[in-house]
């Protein structure tokens, strides 16, 4: 399974803020690029008007943040740009009722520091999600040090993807056993 019981601008959300604050920025720093996130994605939604927004993205592109790996933050500079019709289409997408629905056996796998508070929220959704709707067979796990890419971050620094070298300990074996049991019903 990829992705969480969180929309996309949600789980978003909590990676600009861990980036940001893995990258030493001040609260005030990250207060303000949450706030310019949040401005961006209403744009999405259509509940801000382009002007405040291109006033507020004036300002942004010479904070620290803007740009930061690991964050979600920059956006287009022009009201017409496709950027804007593509994300709409999938940035609020609430996988809940799916979840809900769903029958399929599921393995849901994160990364504990994909970005900490964001898998302890998305984990929590999702299984929400999946007891409302009374699923017979789930599985959710999260590795410990693993990063989104689940590559291992022991020893490293939170964005030092370049020098990770192997998948978190357990990855494989739990996806094989899982397959396994999968397998014999």
């Amino acid at each position: 399974m990829s992705g969480g019981g969180l929309t996309p601008a949600q789980g978003e959300l909590f990676d600009s803020e861990y980036a940001m604050r893995s990258a030493g920025l001040s609260e005030q720093e990250v207060r303000d690029g949450i706030a310019f996130q949040e401005a961006r994605d209403n744009v999405m939604r259509g509940t801000l008007p382009w002007n405040e927004y291109a006033a507020r993205l004036s300002s942004a592109t010479a904070q620290r943040w803007w740009r930061l790996p690991g964050t979600d933050l920059s956006g287009p500079a022009a009201a017409d740009d496709p950027f804007w019709e593509n994300a709409r289409r999938f940035y609020f997408y609430d996988p809940a009722p799916t979840l809900r629905a769903l029958r399929a056996p599921l393995l849901a796998i994160f990364g504990e520091l994909d970005s900490p508070s964001g898998v302890k929220t998305n984990v929590a959704a999702m299984r929400s999600a999946l007891e409302e709707g009374r699923h017979p067979d789930f599985d959710v796990r999260v590795f410990p040090n693993g990063r989104h890419n689940l590559m291992d971050l022991t020893g490293f620094g939170p964005n030092e993807f370049p020098r990770l070298q192997r998948f978190v300990p357990g990855l494989f074996d739990t996806m094989v056993s899982w397959l396994e049991r999968q397998a014999k019903r």
